[in-house]
């Protein structure tokens, strides 16, 4: 054992030799993947430690994989993403900013290889985004922008939208002016869409299915969130004929009376027919 260590009245962790430093945090990320995010803001040490040692052991983190970082104040963000650059594309980060346009300002004005760390970001109900912050984040694999009131076809599809060339999954549910156009310009623009959540999208019809069905989501997109639109039959012919990929297609439940909530202009029949047409493609219900 270290003489420090053995002579040491309070031993900690800091005391310890670096290799056994770094086993430490190694055998922490393998039994909870999702707790190296957290140990990335315990100190600059464990930053460190964890950058150089633990994420380029992992070879992706994916929306299953990397727990949100949730960060509430401004010491937390600079404290987050003034660390030394990653070393590789491995090195990545999933933070939430729920309904905090103070902070989302900040972060997406911030230096350009602190936002080239961040894997998976949630911007929900930051009402204040613009598109032009959005076109920074090309490295951004998944991004949730729910509730985003700035996020419309006129205004935020009209922009460069460098940011789509990367994503896997995107979240717009709540975007109540999202409708076909916008879904036009990701038929264009996502060359990698897995995951694409479109509740609530009032704008959102059959067209825009068909739209999707002709890019290259025919091929990558995995599951489509469609629960509150006003999609009928012949849309869900669409998605289920032309989305060849697709393994989970979310429509929105019926109320008690049998009718449905809201908006979604299906019907049992066409539910049937696509379950029939393609019997591994899971509908689920919300």
């Amino acid at each position: 054992m270290p003489q420090s260590i053995m002579h040491s009245a309070t031993p900690s962790f800091s005391s310890l030799p670096e290799e056994l430093k770094a086993k430490c945090l190694e055998m922490a990320a393998q039994s909870k993947v999702s707790c190296i995010l957290s140990l990335l803001l315990v100190s600059r040490e464990f930053a460190r430690l964890v950058s150089q040692n633990v994420l380029p052991l992992i070879s992706a983190l994916d929306m299953s994989l990397a727990s949100n970082v949730v960060i509430s104040d401004e010491p937390s963000v600079r404290r987050l993403l003034d660390l030394t650059p990653p070393r590789s594309s491995d090195s990545l980060l999933s933070l939430s900013l729920y309904a905090n346009n103070q902070l989302a300002r900040k972060l997406l004005q911030s230096p350009s290889h602190s936002i080239k760390r961040l894997h998976r970001l949630d911007l929900s109900f930051c009402s204040d985004i613009q598109a032009e912050d959005l076109d920074r984040l090309d490295h951004v694999s998944f991004l949730v922008l729910q509730g985003c009131k700035l996020v419309d076809d006129a205004s935020f599809f009209t922009s460069k939208s460098k940011f789509l060339g990367n994503i896997r999954g995107l979240d717009l549910s709540w975007c109540n002016n999202i409708g076909d156009s916008a879904l036009k310009v990701l038929a264009a623009k996502c060359r990698q869409l897995q995951t694409l959540e479109l509740k609530y999208c009032d704008g959102v019809s059959d067209h825009g299915i068909a739209l999707l069905g002709s890019s290259s989501a025919t091929h990558t997109l995995l599951h489509l969130g469609i629960a509150f639109c006003p999609v009928s039959d012949n849309g869900l012919r669409l998605a289920a004929g032309r989305l060849r990929a697709l393994r989970t297609l979310t429509l929105a439940g019926r109320a008690a009376n049998g009718e449905l909530w809201l908006t979604g202009n299906w019907t049992a029949r066409g539910v049937d027919a696509v379950r029939e047409e393609r019997p591994e493609l899971e509908v689920r219900f919300v």
